[in-house]
């Protein structure tokens, strides 16, 4: 089973996300075939995390969530 790497795990998560916000920063966290990239973005002038999910095994992405503010 081969997994995408972390950078490519990001590479996706931040095209996803420059589709609607500034994107400022973000990391990701391998947990289990899971990728968890955290980002901070600009939305309406307010800086907010964003959680997206992302298979470590197709590199689709699964899900996303807006925690809150930063």
């Amino acid at each position: 089973m081969t997994l995408i790497d972390k950078t490519a795990a990001i590479r996706a998560a931040t095209q996803f996300l420059k589709q609607h916000f500034s994107v400022q920063e973000i990391d990701a966290v391998l947990e289990g075939t899971t990728w968890v990239a955290t980002a901070q973005i600009v939305a309406y002038d307010n800086i907010m995390l964003e959680k997206i999910r992302i298979d470590a095994v197709t590199g689709r992405l699964e899900g996303y969530e807006l925690p809150g503010y930063a």
